[in-house]
């Protein structure tokens, strides 16, 4: 395989094939490079870094995939027998034939490579493990051409769901595409009909992962969604263009690597995260971009009143509005969970409307693995490995080795059939060892009658099995999970009966057990509640204080600017190769820099808010540790008293009865 690439600038090439350093070469301005790769079986990661003599950085990526495992093929100019086999592989002209050929109860990855060329096809797929990978992905396109306001055969409209080219479904679980393009080709801008909303790919399914994918279209391309549930999707260094709310729905998804490219004035995203959901669109290292002739864009509105957009380490160029986001309909972007964290370039800016994460907050969405395992308590099957499944696919597309027979060169001579063999003992099975997890909460824990306790274990959330309180289990419908580390809320209803003092606490995981000592304190008298501060009435949830969000940008390790010229890919063979492109304007210098002078003070501002905070703990714990002394003495003080009168009483009630007498 090869590509060719050059850059506008003078300067210094770095070949990377799977991480390894291949090639360095030294350029004149515009002056082109091609590179030979020799490709391992499988997925194959290419990165060009240059530097100009300048200092700017920019790297571009190629995605090659070596097939040798290849159970479909799908060639346009195929004029044969649907499904006949061509060198040994069923072969079909159209990509619905392909898919229509696996048994709809798959349960194992199919791989249809589809060769370059445009399939008209409006497709709906119910069946899970489907892998369709093209040759290129701007020579081999699956596009349709209708919009929610066009009529049908019967003369109704499509509606925007309807006018998708591709929809997944929620059967289509574990559906992955690679190199090839995706795009509803509705002439947006020269139709007069009402309705233009017209979907590229509307993805209900769970569990799916599109590398190198370019979906095309202008309002509504890419319709990110759930059926049952929100579903998981995750987008690998795709390329994603439109003009309005052009990324919409209710997914848990992840966008790495990712171009977000505006062809008009409009909005990025109009999410409609579901509340039960704790992240929605996460876009991590991703460049959003705009073409020739756009005036502003907004990075996101919300469809719905908990929509969840956050950006991480992303280039924002300077078409994003300032203000960065507005409202939809009766919901108000300021009651959004709309947040940033790391954004750089000319659209970055600073103010009450941008919400700006922590490096605490941002740590725990900054990798496409803690976003796509978020929730999982809400998924039959517990955490999506997002990670492990890429690597699955990967090696699906290498074919099984195969192994000679090995013959014998001198066959043993059997052994004389009238001596019995002497009988063996079997070996005894080693005890597997229990696995004792570390409670992440402590291992003292203090629980207030009457008041949800939040327990933390090293175990992993795939594995619980219960919650344990003196050994015994707890009925489910006193907690709920989470993911990452185990993690455990035990509601008020449960803690109110547990009686006071000492008692075991557990979580309990298939090999093993995290446990604790729960401390129970004395019941509130009746009619007060567990707590004197933050007190809710019944069926309301609990105020929380929102955290101060701090600015802590990082700087990129990457500062690229655009290529002058786009790289050509060739292919050969079974060979399914193309580039991702990643272009990064050069005027992120300034910004970094003002960041880097501001960041000081913002650690003093922290530093000092956290002392303040602590100050104010000690002085708290010393008034209440001095009132409980106090009361106590008081209490004990009354007592005395109350014995004493009463005794007085008794003496002189009885001397005025003897008097009377």
């Amino acid at each position: 395989a090869s590509f060719t690439i050059a850059a506008d600038e003078a300067g210094s090439w770095e070949i990377k094939l799977n991480g390894d350093l291949t090639d360095t070469k030294t350029t004149a301005a515009n002056q082109a490079i091609t590179e030979e790769i020799s490709l391992a079986d499988g997925r194959n990661e290419v990165v060009a870094y240059f530097t100009s003599t300048s200092g700017v950085k920019t790297y571009k990526t190629f995605n090659f995939v070596k097939l040798t495992n290849i159970d479909i093929v799908v060639d346009a100019s195929y004029t044969g027998v649907a499904g006949a086999e061509v060198d040994g592989v069923p072969t079909f002209a159209t990509v619905g034939e392909a898919i229509a050929s696996v048994n709809a109860a798959n349960s194992e990855s199919v791989v249809i490579f589809l060769k370059n060329g445009r399939y008209y096809e409006k497709l709906t797929v119910d069946t899970s493990y489907i892998t369709l990978i093209g040759e290129d992905s701007e020579k081999t396109v699956l596009y349709y051409d209708v919009a929610s306001g066009s009529l049908d055969a019967s003369g109704k409209t499509y509606g925007t769901s309807g006018s998708a080219s591709l929809t997944l479904n929620g059967g289509a679980s574990h559906f992955t595409a690679e190199n090839m393009t995706i795009s509803n080709e509705f002439d947006y801008q020269n139709e007069k009909i009402d309705g233009k909303q017209a979907v590229a790919l509307l993805n209900n399914a769970d569990e799916t992962t599109f590398t190198n994918v370019r979906f095309l279209g202008y309002q509504d391309t890419l319709y990110a969604n759930g059926s049952s549930n929100a579903a998981r999707q995750y987008y690998n260094r795709c390329y994603i263009e439109g003009n309005v709310d052009f990324i919409f729905g209710r997914a848990i998804a992840a966008f790495y690597d990712c171009e977000i490219v505006s062809n008009g004035d409009g909005y990025l995203t109009a999410a409609s995260t579901e509340g039960k959901n704790t992240v929605g669109y996460v876009f991590i290292n991703c460049h959003v971009l705009t073409k020739s002739g756009v005036k502003g864009v907004y990075l996101a509105r919300p469809w719905g009143s908990n929509a969840s957009v956050a950006y991480i380490n992303c280039y924002l160029d300077s078409k994003i509005r300032e203000i960065g986001y507005c409202d939809m309909s009766n919901n108000s972007y300021k009651n959004a969970r709309f947040s940033e964290y790391g954004s750089y370039g000319a659209g970055f800016k600073v103010n009450t409307d941008r919400i700006q994460l922590s490096a605490v907050q941002a740590s725990k969405i900054d990798t496409v693995a803690e976003v796509l395992a978020a929730d999982a308590n809400q998924y039959s099957d517990g955490a999506w490995d997002a990670e492990a499944e890429y690597a699955a696919i990967s090696a699906s597309y290498v074919a099984a080795a195969t192994e000679d027979p090995v013959t014998p060169e001198n066959p043993e001579t059997p052994e004389d059939p009238t001596t019995p063999e002497e009988p063996t003992t079997p070996e005894t099975p080693e005890t597997p060892e229990e696995i004792s997890y570390e409670m992440l909460s402590g291992d003292t824990i203090t629980i207030v009658p009457g008041e949800e306790v939040v327990l933390r274990s090293a175990a992993t959330v795939d594995k619980f099995v219960a919650v344990l309180v003196d050994g015994e289990e707890i009925d489910s419908s006193y907690y709920t999970i989470t993911s990452g580390s185990t993690i455990a809320t035990i509601s008020g209803d449960y803690t109110a009966t547990l009686a006071e003092g000492e008692h075991s606490i557990a979580i309990k995981s298939t090999d093993g057990s995290a446990v604790a000592k729960a401390l129970v304190a004395a019941k509130p008298a009746e009619g007060e509640t567990g707590s004197s501060e933050g007190e809710t009435g019944a069926g309301e949830e609990p105020a929380t204080e929102p955290e101060e969000p701090v600015v802590e940008p990082t700087e990129p390790v990457v500062e690229p600017t655009e290529p002058a010229t786009e790289p050509a890919t060739e292919n050969t063979g079974d060979v399914a190769a193309d580039e991702e492109s990643v272009n990064r304007p050069s005027s992120v210098d300034k910004y970094i820099a003002e960041l880097a002078a501001n960041q000081a003070e913002v650690d003093k501002i922290i530093a000092a808010n956290e002392a303040a905070a602590a100050v104010n703990a000690d002085v708290s714990t010393e008034k209440i540790q001095t009132g409980d002394f106090a009361n106590a003495f008081i209490y004990a003080v009354v007592m005395i008293l109350s014995v004493f009168a009463s005794l007085v009483m008794i003496i002189f009630g009885e001397g005025g009865k003897k008097k009377e007498n």
